[in-house]
């Protein structure tokens, strides 16, 4: 295949600077006749015109001929057809970036969403795109610039990467308030300057992001706030740019982030507190039971002792008794 494309290619390189060739010579033969002298003005000038303009015909007839026999063998475009038909030789440059641009958007491993939106774009067959998918991940280290196409696809998963885990943060957030928008706080860092923003604004974005997403949707954020009536005589929040209200929600998730970072630490420290108490107490419990397991054994031993010296007392006093003489 790829020695029948770069014969292909250099027929239509050859065909083009033939044909090249072939307009300057028959420019040259439409000077030679405006050149062409008069007779008064000598025979031997018109002679010499004459051999120059017969010249350039048969120059530009033997390029002429040159061209109709630069052509590829028959069961060459035979063969190449065939293999373009198996493959993709409608696909275009074009085509290969809009298929780079949507695995960049979605992931490769969003096999559905990128076929979806290349077949949308491009108008191609969603079956024939799902084989390109196929056939791409497959063999792209083919590809000459494959490096730089596989490492703007990895940005883009990198960047999708980071939007879950902000989505996270966010729903952690937000999941501590019954009611967000009226109870969320927000802890900003000692000598944090606002830049213009209130605690209100900055929970509504909040809201938002975890209602739309942090990284995309902004359009639709700033119609939120727009149509928010807490906000109908608030201009400052309203005028803001999709890029400004960006910027700043990239600001609050990095202190939403920090935040759930310092309740997970300290929640962590307070069960190894607990887990440590627990266990302090389990042991002393043992402790006291072992204690009052052996003072029990001992007094156990201690009344069978007292138990065995009364019996034989006992004894003794009665074989005492028996010894003696009864008196008559």
């Amino acid at each position: 295949m790829v020695a029948l494309l770069t014969k292909k290619t250099l027929v239509e390189n050859r065909r083009k600077e033939l044909t090249r060739l072939i307009k300057e010579a028959k420019a040259d033969e439409s000077r030679a006749k405006a050149r062409k002298p008069k007779a008064a003005e000598g025979e031997e000038l018109a002679e010499n015109s004459a051999e120059e303009e017969e010249g350039d015909d048969a120059r530009s007839a033997a390029l002429e001929k040159e061209l109709n026999m630069t052509e590829m063998d028959a069961a060459d475009v035979k063969e190449l057809g065939a293999l373009e038909k198996e493959g993709f030789g409608d696909w275009t440059r074009r085509d290969l970036k809009q298929f780079i641009t949507s695995c960049e958007r979605y992931g490769r491993a969003d096999k559905a969403r990128v076929c979806e939106e290349v077949s949308q774009v491009l108008g191609k067959d969603p079956a024939q795109v799902e084989r390109y998918y196929n056939t791409f991940w497959s063999r792209f280290m083919e590809l000459k610039d494959h490096a730089k196409y596989i490492e703007k696809i990895e940005r883009g998963e990198k960047r999708l990467e980071r939007n879950e885990v902000v989505k996270q943060a966010l729903a952690r957030k937000c999941s501590r308030y019954s009611h967000p928008l009226r109870d969320m706080r927000l802890h900003y860092p000692a000598g944090y300057k606002s830049k213009g923003y209130i605690l209100e604004e900055d929970v509504f974005l909040v809201v938002m992001m975890n209602k739309y997403g942090p990284l995309e949707h902004w359009g639709e954020i700033r119609d939120e706030i727009r149509k928010a009536w807490q906000f109908r005589f608030d201009w400052f929040f309203k005028s803001r740019t999709i890029a400004e209200l960006q910027k700043r929600g990239e600001v609050l998730t990095r202190m939403v982030e920090r935040e759930n970072d310092e309740l997970k630490s300290r929640n962590s420290k307070d069960e190894d507190d607990l887990a440590k108490k627990a266990k302090e107490s389990s042991s002393s419990r043992s402790k006291s039971k072992s204690k009052n397991t052996s003072s029990s054994s001992r007094s156990k031993t201690s009344g069978s002792s007292s138990s065995k010296k009364r019996s034989s007392s006992s004894k003794q006093s009665s074989s005492s008794s028996a010894k003696k003489p009864r008196s008559s």
